[in-house]
């Protein structure tokens, strides 16, 4: 069974009556944006767009990137962290539970690091193909 996942909603009153927005919404006004779960090509494509956006929005203030992953795709990763490095805001990264693997290189990535008290940093030796290991013990 495939397990859905609910978008949390916010209520705030304007001139309109009672408005119900995505939290997601709600973080990219304060230029906060989450990488959380796997890695892959869309939530990198998201990602990127809405770095991009953020800098337009305003070049020189800060990006808040809150990371909770187990990794991912290599090339997906990579694609988030060029798009921190190519935009002119300054990207603090925050690391929520754990970052492990691309989840981790993307964490310490940002210009400004913090982790939670409890949250957990792992990042692996690389395997090597065909070769039966770790590029440590060949």
């Amino acid at each position: 069974m495939e397990q859905r996942i609910i978008s949390p909603r916010t209520m705030r009153e304007t001139a309109r009556g009672i408005a119900l927005t995505s939290i997601y919404d709600e973080m990219l006004s304060r230029r906060e944006l989450s990488v959380t779960g796997a890695i892959d090509a869309a939530m990198a494509f998201d990602i990127c767009q809405q770095l991009l956006q953020l800098e337009h929005d305003g070049p020189s203030a800060e990006v808040t990137l809150y990371v909770a992953s187990p990794g991912g795709s290599v090339s997906a990763g990579l694609a988030i962290v060029d798009a921190m490095r190519t935009i002119a805001c300054p990207v603090r990264t925050v690391c929520l539970d754990t970052a492990a693997s691309m989840g981790a290189i993307i964490f310490v990535c940002g210009d400004r690091r913090e982790m939670f008290p409890h949250a957990e940093l792992m990042i692996h030796d690389p395997l090597i193909q065909n070769a039966g290991g770790s590029a440590l013990s060949v």
